[in-house]
This record gives structure tokens, C-alpha cells and sequence, in this order.
């Protein structure tokens, strides 16, 4: 009897830690489900030519940041089919962001700049500021920080609108 009732007991505690197992997997799923990924975002061609030009006069901002904008001539498109991203420092974990065309060489400026740098790719158009790695890098390995400076926060760029839109922000728990 008695160690039948163990048995019967030991069932009872596997199917609990089992049922809270399956619970909390499928808890991360759809937290992990709400979050865009690159694909969910592709674009429908990606351009073979490289900047020829940098149209500085195409934004009122250009002219400030020349240097920075001149280098990406030759540079190859890697974001969103026809656009190469380039960053530059604007204070301690700071990078403002822009965009060049690659054929037409005209300027975007993003309205945000990036706290622990960015993650994007040629074939979509997801941008994501201070990717969840660099976070958990920036913390030593950890996005259960309390107080956290940093969170990321994910943009999709409208290419009829040529402007970013805010489709997915990280929450500070």
C-alpha cells in the first residue's frame, strides 16, 4: 500500500513538473512570437550597384556630417534592397544612423539614434536599435537587469513614406 501511494505520488509530481514545463515553453513562445524578425519584413529586390554618389544636398543635415557620409561611395546596398546604413558616434553609447540610397545617393536621417549599436540586412527592411545581444552583452550576459538603460526597439522602414515607423519596442518589466 505504501508504496503503491508512493508511485501514485511520484506520477502526480511528474505530470505537475511536466504540465509547468510545457507552461513556461509555451510562455516564451509567445513572448518570442511578438517579437519581428528579419524575415517577416523581406524586400522584393536587392540592388547589384554601389554608390556612385553622395547627394549631400538632398537633406539639410548632409553637409554637417560629409565625411561621415562620403565613405560609403562603392560601398554595396545592406539594407532593405537599395540602401547602405552608416553610423557614427555621438556621444558615449551613442550612433546617429542614416541611410544612402544606392543609386540615387539621396540622404535619410533616422529620427532616433542607437544606444549599443544596431542589427539590419540587405534583403528586409527591420532595423532593430540595440539588438537584444548587444543588451545582454552590455550586461554581462543578462536582460534581467534592474534599471536597465538600455532596451531595444525595432523599425521597419516605409519605403513609400522614405521614413522609419516604430512596429515593436522592448518593455521595461
Amino acid at each position: 500500500m505504501k508504496r503503491k501511494l508512493h508511485h501514485e505520488i511520484n506520477e502526480v509530481r511528474d505530470c505537475v513538473i511536466g504540465l509547468g514545463l510545457a507552461f513556461v515553453l509555451c510562455s516564451f513562445a509567445a513572448l518570442a512570437s511578438n517579437v519581428p524578425g528579419f524575415d517577416d519584413y523581406p524586400v522584393k529586390k536587392i540592388s547589384k550597384d554601389k554608390i556612385m554618389v553622395v547627394d549631400l544636398k538632398s537633406h539639410p543635415k548632409a553637409g554637417f556630417f560629409r565625411s561621415h557620409l562620403s565613405e560609403v561611395k562603392g560601398r554595396s546596398a545592406n539594407f532593405a534592397g537599395h540602401y547602405v546604413v552608416v553610423t557614427w558616434g555621438c556621444g558615449t553609447s551613442c550612433q546617429t544612423v542614416a541611410l544612402v540610397e544606392v543609386k540615387s545617393g539621396k540622404i535619410y536621417f533616422a529620427p532616433f539614434s542607437t544606444g549599443l549599436g544596431s542589427d539590419f540586412r540587405v534583403d528586409s527592411s527591420l532595423f532593430v536599435d540595440s539588438p537584444p545581444p548587444a543588451i545582454r552583452e552590455y550586461y554581462g550576459g543578462s536582460l534581467d537587469v534592474p534599471n536597465r538603460l538600455f532596451f531595444s526597439f525595432y523599425y521597419v522602414w516605409d519605403e513609400k513614406e522614405t521614413k522609419f515607423r516604430l512596429v515593436h519596442k522592448e518593455n521595461d518589466k
